[in-house]
């Protein structure tokens, strides 16, 4: 959105492992930054550096918002992922976590979060005024669309050695999202003799609780761990008889969009943000118990006119969300801290989603 407007120059600030990439697929300057990630140095550096490109407004994309910045500021804080799930981490870790994101929220001129859960996250945790906090939802990449051919499409799946019917799981395997509930749904499927489970992202095997219990459930013949870069995760998508998302903490949640998008139905947890995607029209089931998301899966198989709701109705709902509507909203927090204005929360309406409104500034 922002490389296609005229009025703003954008500049990035990248570690040196980033720079190469940014640079050769951003028509924009990439600012090296060296410092260590997360580290005190980064923090101090990063604000240092913003402040000698003279920017209007710095935007850290993280809860990481530097020290001693001059400029207006924005952050996006996406989860309190380190504040809910303090296990995954070292009191060190929880420490920064914490103290980090407290001083974004009362640093920063404004607060952008992906979900309203994700507000009401923040707010129950921090001080931190509700009106500067303004919700701007993610938007689903244009690759993925449904499938054109269906030849080709088992044809890719097959050198993925993925044939058959199958549920698809794309993501981490850490325990809040709730992979361990899928395998034992999964196990009690009536059809499963047919059925796979698709899991793509993590080594499925190296996740010795996992792995261990797929294998007391007797279905380990019934995964395939499927590596996947972004042109075979579509294809997975696309081939799926459905997407189960049964995590239960998410900020956002990209894979629903993503599967919706491919047309393919998606099948979801009850928790955190994952309602507020899918819509009030998703298929969705009480994360700690299989048995629905055993029913889900079984009336996925065997009823295909569920299918072609679904199918259709997901296609709807993913076109609520897109990058050129998240980032008019960002530009509207942007125009709102250089200028001392009042966000407009209201929905966009899309016919005003062409450039202008800003002089040319520096962000």
């Amino acid at each position: 959105y922002f490389t296609t407007r005229s009025d703003i120059a954008l500049q990035l600030i990248a570690s040196p492992d980033q720079e190469t990439s940014l640079s050769g697929n951003l028509n924009m300057p990439v600012h090296t930054n060296r410092s260590r990630k997360y580290s005190l140095r980064e923090l101090v550096s990063v604000g240092k550096q913003a402040n000698r490109l003279g920017v209007d407004v710095f935007h850290a994309p993280h809860y990481t918002l530097p020290y001693g910045l001059r400029p207006r500021s924005v952050v996006t804080i996406h989860d309190l992922i380190h504040l809910r799930f303090p296990e995954y981490f070292s009191v060190a870790q929880r420490t920064y976590a914490r103290l980090l994101i407290s001083h974004a929220c009362n640093a920063a001129d404004a607060v952008i979060v992906d979900a309203e859960f994700t507000k009401a996250d923040l707010l129950s945790s921090f001080n931190i005024p509700s009106e500067k906090i303004h919700v701007i939802p993610l938007g689903v990449a244009s690759l993925f669309v449904p499938a054109e051919s269906a030849i080709e499409l088992k044809s890719d799946l097959a050198s993925m050695g993925v044939t058959g019917p199958y549920i698809l799981y794309s993501g981490g395997l850490k325990p809040h999202k709730n992979v361990a509930t899928l395998l034992r749904a999964f196990s009690q499927l009536r059809t499963r003799g047919s059925a796979r489970l698709v899991i793509s992202g993590e080594n499925f095997w190296d996740q010795t609780e996992l792995a261990t219990l797929a294998r007391d459930l007797g279905i380990t013949e019934s995964i395939l761990n499927v590596p996947a870069d972004q042109q075979r995760l579509l294809r997975l998508y696309q081939g799926a008889t459905a997407v189960v998302v049964p995590s239960r903490y998410e900020g956002f949640g990209l894979p629903i969009l993503e599967a919706m998008a491919c047309g393919t139905p998606v099948i979801g947890a009850r928790a955190a943000s994952i309602p507020e995607v899918m819509g009030e029209g998703g298929l969705m089931f009480d994360p700690l118990r299989p048995e629905e998301l055993t029913d889900r899966m079984e009336m996925m198989f065997d009823d295909g006119g569920l299918r072609l709701a679904q199918r259709a109705y997901g296609l709807q709902n993913a076109a609520r969300f897109s990058w050129e509507l998240c980032g008019a909203r960002t530009m509207e927090v942007y125009r709102a801290v250089v200028g001392g204005d009042r966000v407009d929360q209201s929905p966009i309406d899309r016919s005003t989603l062409s450039p202008g409104g800003l002089n040319r500034r520096d962000f």
